[in-house]
């Protein structure tokens, strides 16, 4: 008897429960959103989506394609190395600057490993740095002793600023970054012992503005990184251990200051800026962040 009384009590519990937390349902759809520069699925998740019967909207929770990837197309290059890469702000495009041998600038869709374009660059560079603006429409360069624009269509360049016959002291043509709609870059002369921060408008070769930048306790005044913010105001520019906060199309300085505020180990590589620019990361060699 007090068995199936029991069993009766769980049975009622068990019914009252499903009254009130209504068995959960998965359902994806196929609707995507372009979020973050990262084209994400929508899917609608069990936790919260009961049956119709309540009235209740499921939230909408935005994922991204972690867990399905697929490679699209690889490609190998036996000689060359890719010092550098960028995708654009939709993912339909890329570009790659090739180091070491045969060294090139490419250009790539989504599609085929077979570039759209590639212009070649001096041979005694170094390193090939690009940046791309938001829709692939523009690829700019910095690339031994020339500045360079690109439209996608063409590797002709539509903007070539030689450090040579531009400048005095020359310097290498290093990191480079481009706005989010492709009108204006920000580039520059590299050299150990100063090095010129420059901005440019797309359709002159004349800087906007021009800031210079010294040897900051250690590493040399070389730039090791350029980025500009995602609403486009800001624009942090580093060498190995100064940091330099700049306005995109003024030069108007924000900010300086150096990677490590303890201590001279730096870093070669670009620094943080959030997207309105308010905060900025730096990293080093030795893990300080």
């Amino acid at each position: 008897m007090k068995t199936a009384i029991l069993l009766l009590v769980v049975l009622i519990c068990n019914l009252f429960s499903q009254n009130n937390n209504p068995p959960l349902v998965n359902v994806s759809t196929n609707d995507y959103k372009f979020e973050n520069g990262i084209w994400t699925a929508r899917t609608l998740t069990g936790e919260n989506f009961y049956s119709s019967q309540q009235n209740t909207k499921p939230p909408v929770i935005y994922q991204n394609f972690t867990a399905g990837s697929v490679i699209r197309w690889s490609f190998l290059d036996q000689v060359a190395i890719a010092d550098r890469n960028q995708t654009s702000g939709n993912g339909l495009y890329q570009t790659v600057g090739w180091g070491l041998n045969i060294e090139r600038v490419s250009v790539y869709g989504n599609s085929s490993s077979t570039p759209l374009w590639e212009f070649s660059t001096n041979p005694n560079t170094f390193i090939n740095y690009v940046a791309i603006s938001d829709t692939g429409g523009y690829i700019a360069s910095g690339s031994y002793h020339n500045i360079y624009i690109f439209n996608r269509s063409s590797s002709t360049p539509i903007f070539d600023y030689n450090l040579e016959s531009q400048l005095p002291d020359t310097g290498q043509a290093g990191p480079v970054d481009i706005t989010s709609d492709g009108g204006f870059i920000v580039a520059c002369a590299s050299r150990s012992d100063s090095s010129w921060i420059m901005g440019f408008q797309r359709s002159s070769t004349t800087p906007v503005w021009r800031y210079r930048v010294g040897q900051t306790n250690a590493g040399g005044a070389g730039i090791q990184g350029i980025k500009i913010s995602g609403n486009d105001s800001l624009v942090i520019v580093n060498t190995y251990l100064g940091v330099y906060v700049l306005r995109t199309f003024t030069g108007q300085l924000i900010y300086s200051g150096t990677v490590n505020p303890t201590n001279n180990n730096g870093t070669q590589s670009p620094q943080g800026i959030s997207g309105n620019g308010n905060i900025i990361a730096t990293i080093n060699y030795i893990g300080y962040v």
